[in-house]
C-alpha cells in the first residue's frame, strides 16, 4: 500500500517502485475522443530532463529491486511514443536518450539534423 503522506515525497510501500519516462502521448485512435489520454507540450528537451532525473535518482538510491527504468515505448506508434527512429524525426529520440543515460549534455545540434528541431521545440 502506497501511503501518499509520507515526508519528502516517496510513496512508502513494500513493493518494488520502477520508474518509467515516455516521450509524448495521445491514444485518440485507439479510444473516443472524451476516453482519450492525451499528453502535450512534449519536447526532447523536457524528455531529456526528465529522463536525467530519473537516472540520477535511480543510482543515488540503488534498491536492489528498483534498479530499473521504463521507458514508453519502442514501438507506440498509433499514441506518438516511439524511440524507434522515423522517417520524419531520424534517430532523434533514441539519441536523446543515449545522451541523458550516458550523462551527455543535450545539445539539439548533436542530437541529430534538422529532422530535430521541431522536436526539440515542443510539437
Amino acid at each position: 500500500m502506497i501511503n501518499p503522506s509520507q515526508k519528502g515525497g516517496e510513496p512508502v510501500t513494500d513493493k518494488p517502485i520502477i520508474r518509467a519516462a515516455m516521450l509524448g502521448w495521445d491514444n485518440t485512435a485507439r479510444y473516443e475522443k472524451q476516453h482519450a489520454s492525451i499528453y502535450d507540450n512534449f519536447s526532447l528537451v523536457s524528455y531529456y530532463q526528465w529522463l536525467r532525473h530519473l537516472i540520477e535518482y535511480t543510482r543515488k538510491n540503488p534498491q536492489e529491486k528498483e534498479r530499473f527504468l521504463f521507458i514508453n515505448a519502442w514501438n507506440e506508434w498509433a499514441e506518438g511514443t516511439y524511440l524507434e527512429p522515423d522517417e520524419k524525426y531520424g534517430y532523434a529520440s533514441i539519441n536523446v536518450t543515449s545522451r541523458a543515460i550516458f550523462d551527455l549534455p543535450f545539445e539539439p545540434g548533436s542530437v541529430s539534423s534538422q529532422k530535430t528541431q521541431n522536436l526539440s521545440e515542443g510539437l
